[in-house]
């Protein structure tokens, strides 16, 4: 899936734009001990956007993962894709960041559960959450991308992963899965729907 989407945003949406850079798709991260040779962690980013000059370079990440009303859900949204900028697999010294949850189910009921578990103070200790000056961990409007994601996360991180000011700001950005909701039988579109949540590659 990220493959078709990293090849639409390059093909259409960047030359539309004209948004200079490259958009890579699956690349691989990893931390390498140089003496031992052993790879002491590694991990796949599902797309990333790279662009530089003589004075500036940048590198923006997008993980996916796909977001329905289960606890499950949330909990790999938050452990195994917010976790990944947090701990530096991802984006390493940069600024920003992007989450995309794929919806499979209503966006009020997904959304907000996944504000709910983000609020949730051990969790947000989990993942290193700084609050805002109103106290809240989830920051809404969204002021990286107000155009198009819901809400901003700012996470603490390490110095040897942080850029200067020490923190990484993630833009949560929802998407609808494009199955055709009324030209599906509701079998079949519940039998999609269940392979999709079933599917541990997003």
């Amino acid at each position: 899936m990220t493959r078709v989407v990293r090849a639409y945003v390059r093909q259409r949406v960047a030359t539309e734009l004209k948004l200079l850079g490259y958009w890579g798709t699956e690349g691989v991260e990893n931390d390498v001990n140089f003496e031992s040779g052993h790879i002491d962690r590694e991990g796949r980013t599902d797309i990333a956007y790279l662009w530089n000059n003589d004075t500036f370079g940048m590198e923006l990440v997008f993980e996916f993962k796909k977001l329905t009303t289960r606890s499950d859900s949330r909990s790999r949204y938050i452990h195994h894709g917010v976790q990944n900028f947090v701990s530096g697999i991802y984006s390493e010294r940069q600024p920003f960041a992007v989450m995309v949850g794929i919806l499979l189910a209503s966006r009020e009921e997904a959304g907000q559960g996944l504000c709910l578990a983000l609020a949730h103070r051990p969790t947000a200790a989990a993942i290193h959450a700084c609050a805002n000056t109103d106290h809240r961990f989830v920051m809404a409007p969204s002021t990286l991308f107000p155009k198009y994601a819901t809400f901003d996360t700012e996470h603490l991180r390490s110095a040897s992963n942080a850029p200067f000011h020490g923190t990484i700001r993630i833009a949560h950005l929802f998407l609808e899965f494009p199955y055709a909701k009324f030209t599906y039988k509701r079998k079949q579109r519940a039998a999609l729907i269940e392979s999709l949540e079933n599917d541990d590659d997003v």
